[in-house]
């Protein structure tokens, strides 16, 4: 009997997968080539622009299940996606979460002669960053009223190949408290303060008063249902320096950098071994300062004011099948789309027409994960999302949860 239970189950969830991920790669993504920059181009300008901003990572759970279940969760991971998901612990919860991000593309070279004062034209070269984030949260019983309080931190490093040898080191700190409303409501807010260093071989990026303040809700009617709404709202002020810009700029140009964001999703168990989780978010980022560009050669390099809106809207479905009391298989969908708009003006675009850029990058992605439950007091979970975008991008993430 336990055997057929499996086979059903894993029939079930091979069948799921199959069905969703042939509907939705059906779905036709634009391709904008916008001023003769190839899809590859955008896709790593916009992914790389997004990094800098005020997202938090997820945790391997919910990235198996196509990043569907950040609303919805209800332990201390919560801090760094739906606060209001505090509101449902009942003991100290502590948790760790390693991940690791590729994204790539390809990057516009110029090809100068040293003694020219005009590029000779530009390359196309494959380009990749890769990102390292490692988590801790911790969680309590608050002793004021009956709420939950929960601070933590992360800290992100990365490495970019290519023309400029990029590197970025970045920490976040947070503090959030729910509290639960009636057996059904819990209600939650999360601070997060945010660092953020990128240095090349030209110039340098930093921001050290970047804030994020996060509102939630989660609603449960019944044991077999979960309703979460989150958003947030983020903002922070950058320094761009160079000494390279000996030409026409030096010194320290500075930014206003924004963003606000709302996402809501669904978790359901249909079956007795099934949960099904579907969300819906939109984010937007904009940047209002300068971006310093290298020209190289004879050329002069100069720090351009320049301005960026990045749109980004994304759907989410996710699937967990109870293997046994122990094991988890995870499968997920997402679907993202960004649209992308920049203006510079710099001497080189003259001060009276500046360049302007309508960009996007469409993409789907797919995922898969584990879970496995020790004794009721530790969780493990690993993730993995493959994404049709750039040369193919890829993320693996862990997760172990210790609740007391």
């Amino acid at each position: 009997m336990e055997r057929n239970q499996l086979a059903s189950n894993i029939a079930f969830l091979v069948v799921l997968l199959l069905v969703s991920t042939t509907c939705f790669l059906c779905i036709p993504t634009a391709n904008s080539q916008g001023l003769g920059i190839t899809q590859d181009e955008q896709d790593f300008l916009i992914g790389s622009r997004k990094a800098r901003y005020f997202d938090h990572p997820h945790t391997a759970r919910s990235l198996g299940m196509g990043r569907s279940t950040r609303s919805t969760t209800g332990n201390v991971t919560s801090l760094f996606g739906n606060p209001a998901g505090l509101g449902w612990i009942t003991g100290p919860e502590l948790a760790l979460t390693y991940s690791h991000d590729e994204i790539s593309g390809k990057e516009q070279v110029p090809m100068q002669d040293e003694f020219l004062l005009a590029a000779d034209g530009f390359n196309d070269e494959d380009i990749d960053e890769e990102f390292d984030y490692t988590g801790l949260q911790l969680a309590c019983p608050a002793w004021a009223g009956s709420g939950i309080l929960s601070v933590g931190g992360y800290y992100d490093e990365s490495e970019t190949s290519g023309l400029l040898n990029t590197h970025s080191h970045r920490y976040r700190l947070a503090a959030g408290y729910a509290i639960p409303i009636n057996a059904c409501w819990t209600a939650g807010y999360a601070l997060s303060y945010f660092n953020d260093e990128v240095h090349n071989d030209f110039s340098d990026y930093d921001m050290d008063n970047g804030f994020r303040h996060s509102f939630g809700l989660q609603y449960h009617p019944c044991s077999t249902v979960a309703f979460g709404v989150h958003g947030f709202f983020a903002d922070g002020d950058t320094d761009l320096d160079s000494d390279d810009a000996t030409f026409i700029v030096e010194g320290a140009d500075e930014g206003d950098l924004e963003s606000w964001g709302i996402e809501t999703g669904l978790e359901w168990s249909c079956r007795p071994t099934t949960v099904v989780a579907l969300a819906f978010d939109y984010t937007e980022y904009e940047f209002d300062g300068g971006k310093y560009v290298p020209m190289g050669g004879a050329n002069a390099s100069e720090i351009r004011s320049y301005e960026e809106d990045i749109d980004t809207w994304g759907l989410h479905v996710g699937v967990e099948e109870k293997i046994n009391e122990c094991l988890f298989a995870r499968v997920g969908y997402r679907y993202e789309e960004n649209d992308f708009e920049s203006t510079e003006r710099g001497r080189f675009f003259g001060s009276v027409i500046p360049e302007m850029r309508d960009l996007d990058s469409d993409y789907h992605a797919v995922s898969g994960g584990l879970g496995f439950l020790w004794k009721e007091n530790l969780t493990l979970d690993y993730g993995i999302e493959y994404r049709w975008v750039g040369d193919g991008d890829l993320t693996n993430t862990v997760t172990a949860r210790f609740h007391f």
